[in-house]
This record gives C-alpha cells, structure tokens and sequence, in this order.
C-alpha cells in the first residue's frame, strides 16, 4: 500500500489552530515566503485564494486575504492592523475580533518564530529517504517521460503486456516457495511503490511545480513510501490531474517490463509481482481513503473536501438536528458530486471486503494443512542435521502468513476506527 503525503493541510480559514502573542508591543510577523493565490472551487462562488508558506497550503476566504495583506505593512498594535485591514477592505473589524481570529484562525505556519504545526500521518514511523534537492535532480532529468507520444507508447505497450499475461497458459510456469523468494517478491512490490512516488514527483517538475522529497514509514505492517507533492496545489486543474496520475503511470511502466520477464521466462516470481502490484494500484484508487483516486476525484470535479462534505451530507441524514444546515452550503450540481462519491466509496468498499474475504477464506481453509506440512518438513530436516533447510520449510508459509498479518491488521485498524468515529459523533 502507498499512501500519497501531500506533507500540508489544505483547509479553509474556518479551521482552528492555537497561537499565543501579547497585544503589548509587536503583533507576529508574517512570513516572508507568504504567497497567496486565486484557487478554484466550483463548490462555492465566494472567491477562495490558497495561502503558501513553507510546507504548508491553506484555502481561505477575500477577508482573509485581505488580513494577511494587511499583515505584510508589519503592523505593531492591533489597532493599526484594524486600520490597514479597514484600508484594503473597506470593511470595519474591532480589536477584539482581530485578536480572535490571530489566534485561532490563521495558521501559525504563516508567521516568524512560532512552533510548527505536526501534522498527523497513518504511520506508525516514518522518515525521508530521498531529499526534495537530491529527488529534483532526478526527476528533471526524467520530465521527458510525460510528452504525449511517450506516455501513448508506454500505456500501449502496458495494455499489450498485461493482455498477454492473463491470457498466457501457466501450464509450464515455475513457482518458488521458498522465503528467499517470499522476501524478493516483497522487495521487488516495494520498489514498485518507490517508483510509483517518483511518477508524482516527475509529474510536479514537468508541469513547473517545485516539489518535495519521498520518505518511507510503517502503516500497520506495510512499508508505506509518500511524496511531498505540496506545491502541486497552485497548478491548475489538468496539470493537477497528471500529478495525480504520476504514480499510475511510472509503475505501469515498471509493470511493463516486470511483465516482459513474466512472458518470456515463465517464472511464477514476475507473474506474483506482475499481479501485487496491479492489486496495490487499484487499491490507490479507492476513494475512501486519501489516495490517488480521491485526489484525481477531487481535481476533476474541482470540489475539494469531498470527504467532509461526504460525513456532512450523511450526519445530515441521520442526524434530524443537523439535517438543515449539513446541506445549506452546497448547490445541487455539489450534491450530486458528493452523492456520487459517496456510491463509489461504497461500491469500491464491497468489491474490495468481497475480494479479500474470498482471498483470505480460500487461504485459511488451506493454512491448517500447510502448517502441518512445513512442520513435518522441518522436523525432517533437523533430524538429517539440515539446519538451513529446516528454516525454508518454515519459510514457505511467508505469503500465506503475511496475508493473514495483514487482514487482521487491517480489522484491528478499521475497528479502532470506527470506536473513535462513533464515540466523536453527537447524540
């Protein structure tokens, strides 16, 4: 699984946050890598602008822009900055309104000398593996890759590989069982989901956006890769949408010529890498989640925050109270989107519970067995002194036994979930 880290929160000016100053002498100041942006939301016809600064993005409103401007004069009381504000916006704010929403609405990643914010991510650890400056040199040299003949070629030639692999005999395919070739196969799926993180990263240089670096981290028990694909944000909707898409593409290529080996050496190890690999890439666009298929969602449309216009809509539902003003912000054509989304999050979530319970049935039926048999084999093998052979036997069972990891896991973190979601909901 590959989660893609924008390494922001883009949020609107209504988010809250904690920053403490004295009234008593300067106000904070702005920092001097603040941009600010028209972005586009065709939720809302009230003009929206994105704020920069540092690693962070921001959606906010005109009068919140209009305070940020203010704030680049370097005001030193609150009460010259309600003059400046008066003075861009033609609108009258007092003291005490600037002080509440210094404080609890504007983000202090946008000033000098306060704390950063830490921004929660699903890994249990997590740290950079390729630097942003070292990741820019090799996808400058890689942007070609993104020209229009290039990329025809490349998703042809992937169609026509995958083509002859479902349609190939397995009759005579070998197959390696051993935990030598448990741990190539997991190897080789990881470097797939590296090559999937530099597709992004690639993307963000051939459309003129400065981007980060890829780190690795531990989601349950999976090696997770992420991208800093921050600055993708001020790019426009289409070069947004091949941002999204990046990762696709970079690991069909390498599923192209993991497919080529596949075909021409019969070996079952290509044709395991061939089909994890495909199955990671549709779960990325599952929806539910912050992957790339609710990103490319989310730029196609040009609705964002579908997820909390999604709970929004639902609590509206089910919740009588709240049922009213859920929906008093979103126009019908936003409705449908997010009624849209909703199905999909909901059709994706049974074909993928379908798809693994049917998977993990057929493995747990035949698990007991195989237990048995890797045991009487180990047995063996330490009664003929073989030491080395007794841990292969053992280590045949590594992908049956790491699918099982893996779906308790994922139970255990879905149930956690769902205890947190019900017990924050109001009655």
């Amino acid at each position: 699984m590959y989660w893609r880290f924008s390494g922001a929160v883009l949020a609107t000016a209504e988010g809250s946050c904690a920053m403490e100053f004295s009234v008593i002498g300067q106000l904070p100041l702005l920092r001097s890598d603040v941009q600010v942006s028209p972005f586009a939301d065709r939720s809302s016809s009230i003009p929206k602008f994105l704020v920069q600064a540092g690693g962070s993005s921001f959606v906010i409103n005109g009068e919140m822009r209009d305070l940020i401007e203010a704030l680049r004069s370097q005001p030193e009381t609150l009460a010259e900055l309600a003059e400046e504000f008066r003075a861009r916006s033609g609108k009258t704010a007092n003291v005490e309104t600037l002080r509440t929403v210094l404080q609890t609405r504007l983000s202090p990643d946008l000033f000098q000398n306060q704390p950063k914010q830490q921004f929660t991510t699903p890994f249990v650890v997590s740290g950079q593996i390729l630097s942003g400056p070292l990741a820019r040199q090799i996808t400058k040299r890689l942007t070609w890759l993104f020209s229009w003949p290039v990329a025809a070629l490349s998703v042809a030639a992937f169609a026509v590989v995958e083509y002859l692999i479902f349609t190939a005999s397995f009759k005579n395919v070998t197959a390696d069982s051993s935990f030598l070739g448990f741990l190539l196969l997991y190897a080789a799926v990881a470097l797939g989901g590296l090559i999937h993180e530099m597709g992004h990263l690639t993307a963000c240089a051939r459309n003129g956006a400065e981007h980060g670096g890829v780190g690795v981290g531990l989601y349950l028990v999976f090696p997770a890769f992420y991208a800093d694909v921050t600055s993708a944000w001020k790019l426009s909707r289409w070069p947004r949408v091949s941002v999204d898409l990046g990762g696709l593409y970079f690991q069909s290529m390498f599923l192209t010529v993991v497919g080529l080996f596949a075909v021409f050496t019969k070996s079952m190890a290509f044709y395991q890498i061939n089909f994890f690999t495909l199955v990671l890439m549709l779960f990325t666009l599952n929806p539910a989640l912050r992957f790339d298929g609710y990103w490319l969602l989310v730029d196609l449309s040009g609705v964002h925050n579908l997820a909390a216009r999604r709970s929004a809509m639902l609590g509206g539902i089910f919740r009588r109270k709240n049922r009213g003003s859920a929906n008093a912000a979103l126009d019908a054509d936003t409705k449908a989107l997010v009624a849209v989304y909703t199905g999909l999050v909901f059709l994706f979530s049974i074909v993928l519970v379908g798809l693994t319970a049917a998977a993990t049935y057929r493995i747990a039926v035949q698990y007991p067995g195989k237990v048995a048999q890797a045991a009487k084999a180990f047995s063996a093998a330490l009664a003929n002194g073989k030491g080395f052979k007794s841990l292969t036997s053992i280590g045949a069972l590594g992908t049956d036994t790491f699918w099982l990891v893996s779906v308790v896991a994922f139970l255990f973190d879905l149930t956690k979930r769902s205890i947190h979601y019900a017990s924050n909901q109001p009655s």
